[in-house]
C-alpha cells in the first residue's frame, strides 16, 4: 500500500469521526449521546442463538489418532476431520485451573475444535534445565489440556520457537557461553539454539530431549502420557527456523565454535 493512499484513508476515517461535530469559540461540540445506551456483552458459556458447541464430536481422541491421507486428515476408521484453530502462547498454556475452563467454554461456543500451543516452553525450564517441565506449570498445562479434550477440542505443540539454553545444559555443549551471548535482530530469541540447531547435533538433542520428556509425561487427568494421547493432534518441532533463515550469518560471526562445526560438515 503506497503512503499517500495510507495518508488519504487516514484523513478520510479522521473526517468521518468529526464530521458530526461543530466549533464554536475553539470547543469540539459532539452529539447529544443522552439517549444511547452502553454496549456491554458479556463472555457467557451458554449457547445463545450461535452457539457451535455441539458441532465438535467430544471428546477429543473418541476416534484414534489423526494421520494424514492424500490430502486429507482422518482417523484410524477412515472418518475425516477439517480442523478450524486458534494460538494460545507464552505464558497462556499455565494459566489457573478457572482461566482454562473459561478459555474451553469460549472457544467450544464459537465452533474451535483445535489449539495449537505456541512458544511456551520457555517459561516452564526447572532445575536450571531447558529440558525439563516445572511440575507445578506441567500440572496446569495438564489440566489445560484436558478441558479442551473434553469439549472435542484437540490440541498441538509448537514448544519450541528458538530453545533457550540454560545453565544446567551447559556441560552438554560445545560452547555454551557462544549459545547463551548469542543476540539476533529479535530479542526474544537471544540466548538460543535458532538457526545454528539446524545443523549443530548437540542443539537438536536438548530440543530432542525436552520433546521426549514431554510426551512421557503422564497427564494425571487422562491417565495417558502424551505420546499416547489422540487428543495429541500434531508436534511443531521447530518454529519458523531453517538453514537458510537471515539471521544465520550473524549468529555464525558470534559463535565461532559453531561455525567451525558448519565447515567442517560441509567444506569437503
Amino acid at each position: 500500500m503506497k503512503v499517500g493512499y495510507k495518508i488519504g484513508v487516514i484523513i478520510f476515517v479522521l473526517g468521518l469521526l468529526f464530521s458530526s461535530s461543530t466549533k464554536e469559540g475553539g470547543t469540539i461540540l459532539w452529539n447529544d449521546t443522552k439517549d444511547w445506551f452502553p454496549f456491554t456483552p458479556t463472555n457467557t458459556s451458554d449457547d445463545g442463538i450461535i452457539g457451535m458447541q455441539s458441532w465438535l464430536d467430544a471428546p477429543a481422541g473418541k476416534y484414534g489418532f489423526i494421520r494424514n491421507e492424500d490430502d486429507k486428515l482422518v482417523f484410524g476408521n477412515g472418518k475425516e476431520i477439517k480442523l478450524w484453530g486458534t494460538n494460545i502462547c507464552s505464558r497462556l498454556p499455565f494459566v489457573e485451573a478457572a482461566k482454562a475452563d473459561s478459555f474451553a467454554d469460549f472457544l467450544s461456543k464459537y465452533g474451535v475444535n483445535a489449539v495449537r500451543f505456541h512458544k511456551f516452553s520457555w517459561y516452564a525450564y526447572h532445575n536450571n534445565k531447558s529440558t525439563e517441565f516445572d511440575p507445578e506449570k506441567f500440572e496446569r498445562f495438564d489440566y489445560f489440556q484436558h478441558v479442551l479434550r473434553e469439549k472435542g477440542i484437540y490440541y498441538g505443540w509448537s514448544h519450541i520457537y528458538g530453545h533457550r539454553v540454560m545453565p544446567g545444559d551447559s556441560s552438554r555443549l560445545l560452547a555454551y557461553s557462544e549459545i547463551k551471548n548469542l543476540t539476533y535482530p529479535w530479542s526474544h530469541l537471544n540466548g538460543s539454539t535458532s538457526s545454528l540447531v539446524n545443523f549443530a547435533p548437540d542443539l537438536q538433542q536438548l530440543s530432542i530431549d525436552l520433546t521426549v520428556n514431554m510426551l512421557n509425561h503422564v497427564n494425571p487427568c487422562t491417565g495417558l502420557r502424551y505420546a499416547d494421547d489422540p487428543a495429541l493432534a500434531f508436534i511443531e518441532f521447530q518454529n519458523e527456523d531453517n538453514i537458510f533463515w537471515g539471521a544465520i550469518g550473524q549468529s555464525l560471526e558470534q559463535a565461532p565454535t559453531y561455525r567451525a562445526l558448519l565447515c567442517r560438515q560441509f567444506s569437503q
